[in-house]
């Protein structure tokens, strides 16, 4: 029975009074029990109870869930929350005793000047560079995007750290600030005259800082002005007598505008100084510095809220700034809390005010224009769920639109990066209503204006392919959302045109399909009669016992190919086994198709179904052959985990079962449940052993010490209990936290033990003395998941902020990780040898994570909700992951594809080392490796651009890369170490190749030429021109001294490499060709192009063999196998082909990526197809339809069920799908 609230009588303040509300409203609402309020808000009993215990004021985010949890309006209980803040600050600041004169230790959202220079922090490291760059330069210029605090670096860093450093002899360094503004020639000339008042006996050394440089541009409309300016500018930073030092600040965005100028670009071309968002490091110093300075202390929780709130965030400076002064305002005393902080909102209530004001301050044509901006900086997952999301400065235009992007950027809103923008803060979605509302409204038009907007740029990026434009019934959802005015003003000039362009196709379309229609009623007549005799013919030969076999197995085998493609994101099992069922009925295309296609679901390995109601946690026993699971049914079933096949059902609990551990001899299995105990089952009698009680409320989980000696239970209570295994018997209570004890660990050596809690906190404890030795604070949310790594060195925590923190287990962080949409990360382990952290949450998507190299190297997607735990077989490895859905479902981590790191956007080319040991993609500025298992084996560095092909030497022993910057970096790809760069092109590389000798590299480029490189002493060798338009694809023949180039002038051509002269060209293509290669034997050259065929050539007679058409796409990559047998070419549709080149016939159509394929490449042995693309992930896929049946029945260990065969294959004889043969 629950014990009866504290008696309030309303004499103790606003706290009090504040709680006598809630209560009073808990009562209107029925008086629902905590545990039911609870699972309407998402905090705990114990939170929500004490918020209305009277004694602790609550924090804003439970006080509105209690609310929201009762049925009221939380808009106005956030104004009763924010009044009793307002009454206790009042209350509070009677006895603080703080001087009302004392300035400020922060300065809100105004930059910093020279005179703030002792309260500015955090830019050390930038300012030592601008001072030494200075000291070798006369001319800078520093660029960053808005909001990233250029101006304060410039004049509360800068300018003193100038004038501290200059040399006693040469007397003070003069400084002059100008922002030019719309009449810049008399800003600079105002400027100037404290430079030039100065004795003419002293050394004439100076300083002009121009902040703000852009508005040359966007204020000044005389272009005079502007270009005097500049010219005046470069005089001075040139001039011989007086030794000035200029200094531009710049906003990203506006760089452009500066390269433009021929003689500023000149001057600039080595004299751009980058800043980037803060460290979480600088972010730190910069919170602190200030506070400690102003003799303030810093509660540790306040700290590590802001770093994880504002860390690497470019527009979140004049955010924190503005939150810390209202918090110092508020404060008490002489510590800065965190309750302060979020007495105003934090960070994330502070900017949804400032969009508010901004909004308000509008006309009605602003303001749709602001809903229009913001609309498009935000995404929707599949649930709803709003997310961040990083525009094209480009969709904006040169319209008001991009006018308006300035103005939030002004209002600290949005960020503006060089070409990209993005909200300032990713709450907004969240803290503001007004934004919420707009994205509740139009959930679906929102999503479908944002692929429209991608498919626009995918089509123009492309050259305006005809292939890429919408059709069916993408054109028609497109067409009958834009048709309404208010969306229609939405579109950019880009989708404008996009759109109609696809009108007009669909009309060009059904204007030849008119005209073939009246040719065929023209031939209706004469053909009536032929049909009729061949259709009886037909009839005739059908009636042949075999023949009508073999039709009806393809008409089944295509049938099945169809659902098992149908069915398989959704039920991956049930898909792969379809598609092994279909296959073995008949081998048509369709079904090969199909069974290749499920290389990119291999990961999955099976669903364990069973459970009544969601699946809370799962465990291996350490032998793997037993894998636990507890429920919210009030049962834990245990699994045969060789045949996936449950072994019993133990009930006895009388409530939800929230943990399960097995000991460590395998014996003892023990369950935490809500009903406030912990069983103890032997496993082989499967009965219980005994009962555990103690908390006080529910227990949330157990874990046994590596020795079994003890078993530890944590507790909703608050509390950590310690127990004796041998008389089951308690030993102590461990009480540290403020809230509920959400997961419990032991270390490997079984000294440590580790406590995560709703505090926010993790506690390490000394096992040995009970007591405490560090806690973690880092997360700003409730912690849900710890684990220890199997050497014991580390800790890794996960928690509702959606972030997975490593630790050294002295307390150190390591690095803190997350990405984009994942919401709370909800469970955590380690894999068997350290190497790889598995994580999984709200988003449904398991996570592999390279420990090394700190990278993601997996997602993996199959649950239907929720993921609530996870645990590794520390035998396999194997994977396993219980979600809401009531399913736990089974992973190969050597299985999946190959995921893209954040915050690249996409894979751009694959390789294969000749010895198929190790797989390179390209990723951003750099390449990782990958060894056979699918694990990160290096990743290579020192790029200074963005990669856009790469390929290995024949040796294996040179990666070569080539990127948009137009150099291409040498690395050795086993010892990871940078052998040089090669430059010469005048723009972006399009692909690189190796001659089969290893001395000589080919490069090709969008500035037309094809370049030769000896790469014994890495020097040119020979520039080759002749194609009319980009250089698309090198490709050498495999035995004779020749190669052959792609072009965006629909050629394909040949030189001779010995006499680096050409030797022909092959014309056909009616569109640019991306894509070339030679067949294995030389004698066969494939061309592919984006007027979607793959032509095939012979190389010596340069005939054209065959014509391959493909109309998903154009062709964007192309493959030989390596015996010559197959030909595989990838699509901008989001398809592989594979091709009989023997046979002359289609193989088979492999399907899983889901935006367009940019590379493709065979392994060495042919047994696998790789493939990447702007979706994110490589695939490999399998060659052999056989190998592949074979292994996905291996996998799943199981065949079609006979419920699943009378759904899928209805009226025919049930068959085992995975029978011999």
């Amino acid at each position: 029975m629950a014990r009866p609230e504290r008696a309030l009588r309303g004499d103790g303040g606003p706290i009090e009074q504040f709680a006598i509300d809630l209560r009073q409203l808990r009562e209107a609402a029925g008086h629902p029990g905590y545990r039911e309020l609870a699972r309407r808000a998402h905090f705990s009993p114990a939170t929500l109870s004490e918020a209305a215990g009277g004694r602790r004021f609550p924090t804003l985010p439970v006080a509105l869930a209690y609310a929201t949890a009762c049925g009221a309006d939380p808009v106005q209980w956030e104004a009763r929350w924010r009044a009793a803040a307002a009454r206790l600050a009042d209350v509070g600041s009677d006895t603080t005793g703080a001087d009302p004169d004392e300035p400020p230790p922060y300065l809100g959202s105004r930059a910093y000047d020279s005179t703030d220079a002792e309260w500015f922090f955090g830019r050390r490291r930038l300012v030592a560079e601008l001072v030494d760059r200075l000291a070798h330069r006369r001319l800078l210029a520093v660029v960053g995007p808005s909001g990233v605090g250029k101006s304060s670096l410039l004049r509360a860093g800068l300018v003193p750290a100038v004038r501290d450093t200059s040399p006693s002899a040469d007397g003070p360094v003069r400084v002059a600030v100008l922002t030019p503004g719309p009449e810049p020639m008399a800003r600079l000339a105002e400027a100037r005259q404290p430079l030039a008042a100065a004795p003419s006996a002293a050394p004439r050394r100076s300083l002009l800082v121009v902040d703000q440089f852009e508005e040359i541009f966007t204020s000044c409309p005389d272009g005079t002005q502007r270009d005097r300016l500049i010219a005046t500018l470069l005089d001075l930073a040139g001039a011989a007598t007086d030794e000035v030092r200029i200094v531009l600040g710049i906003r990203a965005d506006q760089l452009a505008h500066c390269v433009a100028h021929p003689g500023l670009a000149a001057a600039l071309a080595d004299a751009v100084v980058r800043v980037g968002p803060m460290t979480a490091v600088e972010l730190h110093d910069a919170v602190t510095g200030p506070a400690h300075r102003a003799g303030l202390r810093l509660q540790q929780e306040l700290v590590s809220t802001i770093v994880s709130e504002g860390a690497r965030r470019a527009g979140a400076l004049p955010l924190v700034s503005q939150a810390l002064l209202q918090t110092w305002q508020r404060r008490r005393g002489s510590t800065l809390n965190l309750a302060d902080y979020h007495a105003d909102g934090g960070i994330g209530r502070l900017v949804a005010r400032q969009a508010e004001d901004l909004h308000c301050g509008l006309d009605p044509d602003s303001r749709r224009l602001l809903r229009d901006v913001l609309l498009r900086l935000v995404d929707l997952d599949d649930v709803g769920e709003p997310a961040p999301r990083r525009a094209e400065l480009a969709e904006f235009g040169p319209d008001r639109h991009r006018s308006m992007v300035d103005l939030l950027a002004a209002a600290r809103l949005v960020t503006v990066h060089e070409h990209t923008v993005e909200l300032a803060n990713d709450a907004l979605p969240y803290t503001w209503p007004r934004l919420a509302r707009w994205l509740a409204v139009d959930r679906a038009g929102i999503r479908l204006h944002h692929r429209l907007g991608a498919a626009a740029r995918e089509w123009s990026t492309s050259g305006r392919d005809g292939g890429m434009l919408l059709r069916g019934t993408r054109l028609a959802a497109a067409r009958q959302w834009a048709a309404q005015p208010a969306h229609a003003a939405r579109l950019s000039r880009a989708e404008q045109e996009f759109l109609t362009a696809s009108i007009d196709q669909q009309r060009r379309d059904r204007r030849r399909t008119v005209r073939g229609s009246r040719l065929s009623h023209a031939l209706t007549a004469s053909l009536l009669t032929l049909l009729l005799v061949a259709t009886s013919v037909s009839v005739s030969a059908s009636l042949q016992r075999d023949e009508a076999v073999r039709a009806q197995q393809s008409a089944i085998s295509r049938l099945l190919a169809t659902q098992a493609l149908s069915v398989v994101d959704s039920q991956p099992d049930t898909g792969v086994l379809l598609s092994v069922e279909a296959f073995r009925v008949a081998q048509t295309t369709e079904a090969r198709s199909a069974l290749l296609s499920m290389s990119a679901h291999q990961a999955h390995l099976g669903r364990l179904g069973g459970h009544q109601a969601a699946v809370t946690d799962v465990a291996f026993d350490p032998d793997g052959e037993v894998l636990a699971t507890s429920s919210h049914d009030h049962t834990v079933t245990l699994w045969d985990n060789r045949r996936r096949e449950p072994l019993t059902t133990l009930t006895g609990h009388t409530a939800p079962v929230n943990g399960v551990a097995f000991s460590p001899d395998a014996r003892l299995v023990a369950s935490a449940s809500d009903d406030h105990t912990v069983i103890v089952w032997d496993v082989a009698r499967r009965a219980p052993l005994t009962t555990l009680t103690g908390h006080s409320q529910p227990v949330l989980d157990v874990a046994f010490s590596p020795d079994g000696s003890l078993a530890a239970t944590a507790g909703a209570d608050g509390t950590t209990r310690l127990w004796d295994t041998a008389r089951w018997t308690p030993l102590s209570v461990l009480d540290g936290h403020t809230d509920r004890v959400n997961k419990v660990a032991f270390s490997p050596q079984a000294q440590l033990l580790a406590t995560a809690s709703d505090d926010h906190t993790v506690i390490v404890w000394d096992v040995a003395r009970r007591a405490p030795l560090t806690t973690l604070t880092g997360h700003s949310q409730p912690v849900l998941d710890i684990a220890f790594s199997p050497d014991g060195y580390h800790l890794t925590t996960a928690s509702r902020d959606g972030t997975v923190i490593l630790w050294d287990c002295s307390g150190n962080t390591r690095w803190t990780w997350s990405e984009t949409n994942i919401g709370q990360v909800t469970a955590i382990a380690f894999s068997p040898d350290g190497s790889t952290i598995v994580a999984a949450g709200r988003d449904r998507v398991v996570r592999l994570w390279d420990t090394a190299h700190q990278t993601v190297r997996a997602r993996m997607a199959g649950h239907a909700d929720r993921i609530n735990a996870m645990a590794v077989d520390p035998r396999t490895g194997m994977i396993a992951s219980a979600g809401e859905s009531h399913t736990t479902l089974l992973w190969d981590p050597t299985g999946p594809s190959l995921a893209l790191p954040e915050p690249a956007d996409r894979y751009d080319d694959v390789a294969y080392s000749p010895d198929g040991h190790a797989l390179a993609t390209a990723n951003g500025t750099s390449v990782i490796v990958w060894d056979g298992r699918r694990r990160v084996r290096g990743v290579l560095g020192g790029h200074p651009g963005r990669i856009d092909t790469i390929a290995f030497s024949p040796d294996g022993r040179v990666l070569a890369a080539g990127g948009r910057d137009g150099t291409i970096t040498l690395w050795n790809p086993t010892k990871r170490i940078r052998l040089g760069a090669l430059t010469g092109h005048d723009d972006r590389i399009l692909d690189v190749a190796f001659a089969p000798d290893g001395r000589t590299l080919a490069s090709g480029s969008a500035d037309r030429t094809v370049r030769l490189w000896d790469l014994t002493d890495h020097r040119p060798l020979a520039t080759l021109t002749g194609h009319q338009g980009s250089v698309d694809d090198v490709a050498f023949h495999p035995d004779e001294p020749i190669f052959a180039t792609a072009g965006h002038d629909a050629t394909v051509r040949l030189w001779s490499l010995t006499t680096r002269s050409p030797l022909g060209i092959l014309a056909g293509h009616t569109g640019a060709v991306s894509t070339v290669v030679f067949s294995p034997d030389g004698r066969t050259l494939a061309s592919g192009s984006i007027d979607r065929t793959v032509r095939l050539w012979q190389t010596d007679s340069r005939a054209l063999l065959a014509t391959l058409a493909d109309h998903s796409g154009a062709a964007s990559g192309t493959g030989f196998s390596p015996d010559g047998r197959l030909l595989a070419h990838s699509t901008t549709g989001g398809g592989v082909q594979l091709w009989d080149v023997t046979q002359d016939a289609p193989v088979a159509s492999l399907t899983g990526h889901s935006a367009p394929v940019t590379a493709i490449a065979f392994s060495p042995d042919g047994r696998t197809l790789a493939s990447t693309g702007l979706d994110q992930r490589v695939i490999l896929w399998g060659t052999d339809p056989q190998a592949a049946a074979s292994r996905a029945c291996m996998a799943l260990i199981r065949n079609l069920t006979r419920e699943e065969w009378r759904q899928f294959l209805p009226g025919m004889g049930y068959q085992e799908t995975c029978r011999p043969g």
